[in-house]
């Protein structure tokens, strides 16, 4: 995930990414033994799990042929080395001939495609593959980190805040509204998922940049099972982790939830309505834990899983109050959202 503030990077390097995106270590091995077809060891005890990569005879045959080499392991700083004899989720390239092992295995079909880590939007999958923290083939229109709408922005529904839901009462009225978004390469391979959610009539929606960042096709599925193609990106902010999208309607109006008018205050009652694992149409519940406004983001306990992010974090009156993005590892439901007054700044004005 890019940065959300200059203060909220360092938080970042401590946590585990929703969607497993962030910058990454190198560091300098040589590859010992294999283990099996998605797991080696290096000479100082540091075992290594393949990002991406299933374990198969094949796989394991061919990592066989590496052992000895010198080679380059990426890890995200999010999932740093902490001591000799642990075990981490990497890329490894060839020192030498700067061929990525983990692309190579794939490439030669040696392996299938192991989502089990970077099922969102397989950011950090691909740019570990390329070496670099933005990928080559991020969409034009999602490349610069700022507005690039063709189409006026959207006007802002306000909701109310006296009406109060029951948790069953809220998913009958903000399940309609919220979506599976899918993400596909340019020649129509799926890439990952996500989740986003309508904030008008006419099909404009949010969701998470970094579910977005690597794709070049994108749709949507929506409660009842329509779908629709995303035609139009008409602001984005990589900063804040936050897109606006408009689909492609077929003479058809679409139910959208209202955002929050009010601040957002700790101890308040919240849902999040997504996709975890691709478990779709997935509530849960929670209290906001504490608003960071240094940092942009609102912390609370509703549970969120690869898939979320995108998810709408609403209130007990149905508002969007901010937007899933980011857990942070070895720390007990500790969830957190862009705040949905810095979603505004970042795209709105």
């Amino acid at each position: 995930m890019k940065k959300i503030t200059a203060n909220l990077s360092f938080l970042l390097l401590m946590c585990y990414v929703v969607a497993c995106v962030g910058s990454y270590e190198s560091r300098e091995h040589t590859l010992q033994s294999v283990v099996d077809g998605n797991t080696v060891r290096m000479s100082d005890g540091v075992t290594i799990d393949l990002l991406g990569v299933e374990d198969t005879p094949a796989s394991a045959e061919y990592l066989q042929q590496l052992v000895g080499n010198k080679v380059r392991v990426r890890t995200d700083k999010t999932m740093p080395f902490k001591s000799k004899k642990q075990t981490v989720y990497a890329y490894i390239t060839l020192k030498d001939k700067k061929l990525s092992v983990n692309a190579e295995i794939l490439k030669q079909k040696f392996s299938t495609l192991n989502l089990t880590y970077v099922d969102d939007s397989l950011s950090v999958f691909q740019r570990y593959a390329d070496g670099q923290f933005v990928s080559n083939n991020t969409p034009k229109s999602l490349n610069n980190g700022n507005n690039s709408s063709k189409t006026p922005m959207p006007r802002i529904t306000y909701g109310e805040t006296e009406q109060k839901y029951s948790p069953q009462e809220l998913f009958k009225t903000a399940s309609p509204a919220v979506f599976l978004v899918e993400v596909y390469d340019e020649t129509g391979n799926r890439l990952g998922i996500g989740t986003g959610f309508f904030i008008n009539a006419e099909g404009v929606g949010l969701s998470n940049h970094h579910v977005f960042d690597e794709g070049k096709k994108f749709r949507i599925k929506t409660k009842n099972g329509d779908v629709y193609d995303v035609g139009e990106v008409l602001a984005q902010n990589a900063d804040y982790d936050c897109v606006m999208f408009k689909v492609i309607p077929r003479n058809n109006t679409f139910p959208f939830l209202k955002i929050t008018k009010n601040e957002v205050e700790t101890g308040a009652e919240v849902f999040v309505l997504g996709n975890p694992k691709g478990l779709e149409q997935t509530l849960t519940k929670g209290i906001v834990s504490a608003v960071r406004s240094e940092q942009g983001v609102i912390q609370m306990d509703a549970a969120i899983s690869p898939g979320s992010s995108g998810s709408p974090v609403m209130d007990v009156s149905g508002n969007v109050i901010g937007i899933a993005t980011f857990k942070r590892n070895e720390c007990e439901n500790c969830n957190f959202a862009i705040n949905i007054k810095e979603v505004e700044k970042a795209l709105m004005q």
